[in-house]
């Protein structure tokens, strides 16, 4: 697959548990059960420059490091949703970006910060030989509990056609 970059995204997380979705101020993006990013990061996904097969790294920030929580492949973009069908989820430790990729200093961005393909692939490389599984669309990972999941799925089928406001500043710093 040819990859022409990838786009590093920051999302809340649960204060108890990074691997999920932070229930109150982010509960949909990105939705593992349906393969979709649809409500936040609107400027990402709306986008034109947005190409299909751009990787998206979901980094949240726990005790002050920038880790990957999740990663996909975009294969669709429509009407302002992007689409994937399957994804890579921190099983177990997971990576902590690099500081070159995405300086701690350095602004997010509406559009999500861009990474070279090269850069993108050899993180997936390092996600795959690190603590990471892929899963196609709708499998719970296996770290995360069943109650919690089912918990994520309600929360985010209630709110998918409420207005969404997210916790997200472009001059924030890390």
């Amino acid at each position: 697959m040819d990859i022409p970059e990838g786009r590093i995204l920051v999302h809340q997380h649960n204060p108890d548990n990074w691997r999920l979705r932070n229930l109150e101020k982010h509960p949909i993006d990105p939705n593992w059960e349906t393969g979709t990013y649809s409500k936040c990061h609107i400027g990402f996904r709306e986008n034109k420059r947005l190409k299909v097969n751009t990787v998206v790294f979901d980094l949240v920030i726990q005790d002050k490091k920038s880790i990957i929580r999740s990663a996909f492949v975009v294969k669709k973009i429509k009407n302002g949703i992007v689409f994937f069908d399957s994804f890579l989820f921190a099983d177990g430790k997971p990576l902590e970006i690099p500081e070159k990729l995405f300086p701690t200093s350095q602004s997010r961005t509406r559009h999500g910060n861009i990474i070279s393909d090269k850069d993108s692939n050899d993180l997936l490389e390092d996600m795959r030989a690190h603590s990471y599984n892929e899963y196609p669309v709708g499998t719970k990972p296996f770290s995360i509990n069943q109650n919690d999941w089912e918990k994520m799925i309600l929360t985010s089928s209630k709110c998918k056609d409420e207005q969404h406001f997210c916790y997200y500043r472009t001059s924030s710093k890390i």
